[in-house]
């Protein structure tokens, strides 16, 4: 616009991937603003005194810039271009019509059957969003494996633990042996006979009373002790 150049675009976007793409130009005096499909809009404001403001187009080029002095087109687009309108003006028509106020410089080529090859490339589009979606529901179905790997970790951590820490209960009820003699796996009438042989009311054996009431006699005897008054 007037003696300077302000470009304006998005570096970071390819158009010439064979995808399809919208393309959004919007011009207000000297402020313009693109967009490309859905990413961020671009601005550009020029600063400095505008001598005049005009919002009627002097020059389209589209798919390239025309350089007069090297008589060639810089930055050629390589891809098809459709439905551009510029201010309510169809271009492409008019240079399809061969309209006087249209020109067409380098290897351009009229495409019949627009619409065909605009259902192909919504075919690549769907097929590229049913790639995504696969690739989502793949780590999707990874990650919940690993939750569920983890939980049946923990439950089998758990249930170790439980075995590890688990109680015997004695039923007091039921008669056990006592005595030096008692074990724990004795017969029943090894653990009787030591049963009755040790009891809890201080009983002897049979040959042990007989030398205790001996003893006793002696002892008896011994301190015997008489009286006289």
């Amino acid at each position: 616009m007037g003696t300077n150049d302000h470009p304006l675009g998005e570096i970071s976007v390819k158009v010439n991937d064979n995808q399809y793409h919208v393309i959004k130009f919007h011009r207000q005096g000297y402020n313009s603003t693109l967009q490309v499909d859905d990413y961020n809009v671009q601005s550009s404001f020029p600063g400095g005194n505008q001598l005049q403001v005009f919002n009627t187009q002097s020059q389209i080029q589209i798919g390239g810039k025309w350089s007069r002095g090297k008589k060639r087109i810089d930055r050629p687009f390589s891809g098809i271009i459709s439905g551009v309108v510029v201010n309510t003006l169809h271009v492409l028509d008019l240079a399809a019509e061969k309209d006087v106020h249209a020109s067409i410089r380098g290897d351009v080529a009229l495409i019949q059957g627009i619409l065909e090859r605009h259902d192909h490339l919504q075919k690549m589009q769907q097929r590229i969003n049913s790639e995504e979606s696969e690739a989502v529901a793949l780590i999707i179905g990874i990650i919940a494996g690993a939750l569920i790997a983890v939980v049946l970790v923990i439950l089998v951590i758990v249930k170790f633990k439980w075995r590890n820490d688990r109680s015997f209960k004695v039923d007091d009820s039921k008669e056990y042996p006592h005595g030096p003699g008692a074990a724990l796996l004795g017969n029943t009438a090894s653990s009787t006979t030591s049963q009755a042989q040790y009891q809890l009311n201080g009983a002897l054996r049979n040959g042990d009373k007989a030398q205790m009431q001996q003893k006793q006699k002696k002892r008896d005897s011994k301190d015997i002790k008489e009286w006289y008054v």
